[in-house]
């Protein structure tokens, strides 16, 4: 899977018309992280008044993060580097785990590494409304889910995140030629909690990402 190919990577080995599930486009999806951590200040710790001073406000988007983790890897990605969630597992990493992908194509699972996880559903009660057509193995669905993303790092960089997740799926109907494409669409707001430099921070942040494949269930 490269940064360009992305939405081209879903293995055509999803059953057709499945129950709905997070998750359930079969598609890897590029994610966008945006937010903001409100981080404490110093305490001076003086006596008789002790003042905790202003913090500062610290934009926790993609970039950012991909700092992180390569601050706490030892690697440099790419001005256009990206968060991928591999829903498939077809980058030799487990189903679900996010990867970071550049240009040339994957370059570390964070997942397995330690760094990023996103939990969809750690509950097993997801919401989910549409239809599937077994006649021609099309399906739209709609579903709302938690997610917890965490993220460690290292200098004293952690924090986790829960939220909503609004989720959108589908499958066409197969074009003349045996094709169909498939779609998925996320969105988690969350907030959580953690430490940016070993200082408290709260957190409200939104993760998006749509993926999207052509597939063709009459074989090669």
């Amino acid at each position: 899977m490269t940064a360009a190919l992305v939405m081209l990577s879903f293995a055509a080995t999803t059953n057709l018309c499945a129950q709905p599930m997070p998750l359930g486009g079969g598609v890897d999806i590029p994610l966008t992280f945006s937010g903001t951590a409100t981080v404490e200040g110093i305490d001076d710790m003086r006596s008789p008044i002790d003042t905790i001073h202003a913090g500062f406000t610290q934009k926790i988007g993609t970039p950012y993060i991909l700092s992180l983790i390569g601050a706490a890897s030892a690697m440099t990605f790419p001005e256009a580097a990206l968060l991928v969630l591999d829903v498939t597992g077809d980058d030799g990493g487990a189903p679900g785990d996010v990867w970071a992908v550049d240009s040339q194509g994957p370059e570390l699972d964070v997942t397995s590494a330690g760094y990023l996880t996103i939990t969809t559903d750690p509950d097993g009660l997801a919401v989910f409304r549409g239809d599937s057509n077994s006649a021609n193995g099309s399906e739209s669905y709609k579903g709302a889910y938690i997610a917890v993303i965490t993220f460690t790092g290292n200098n004293g960089n952690a924090f986790n995140f829960t939220g909503l997740t609004n989720e959108t799926y589908s499958r066409s109907k197969p074009a003349k030629n045996g094709n169909q494409k498939l779609t998925d669409t996320i969105t988690i707001t969350a907030v959580g909690d953690g430490t940016i430099n070993g200082s408290n921070a709260a957190f409200s942040a939104t993760v998006k990402g749509t993926g999207s494949s052509i597939v063709n269930n009459n074989g090669p």
